[in-house]
């Protein structure tokens, strides 16, 4: 059972609503920011609220293709996905 706090290794499955994404641990959902689907991250696991954790990417063990570095300003709104290369 996940508590706050805790340190887990992720695969990342699919984005969810809000800019996270989906992962799973022993098919507990867990609700990741700053991943991308296909990455493998260390995630700090921040709250549990309804049974779903909730999560931020700590270290990225095998980053997408699609990862790029953040541009810097976080007052735009897509900032959420700041680290998620879009095509030209």
């Amino acid at each position: 059972m996940l508590t706050a706090g805790d340190v887990v290794p992720l695969a990342i499955e699919k984005p969810a609503a809000g800019g996270r994404m989906i992962a799973r641990v022993d098919g507990q959902v867990v609700l990741v920011g700053g991943a991308i689907p296909g990455e493998r991250v260390t995630a700090r696991i921040e709250r549990i609220r309804k049974g779903v954790a909730y999560a931020d990417a700590a270290r990225v063990e095998e980053p997408s293709a699609d990862r790029r570095e953040p541009v810097p300003g976080r007052l735009c709104g897509g900032c959420l996905c700041a680290h998620i290369a879009y095509p030209p």
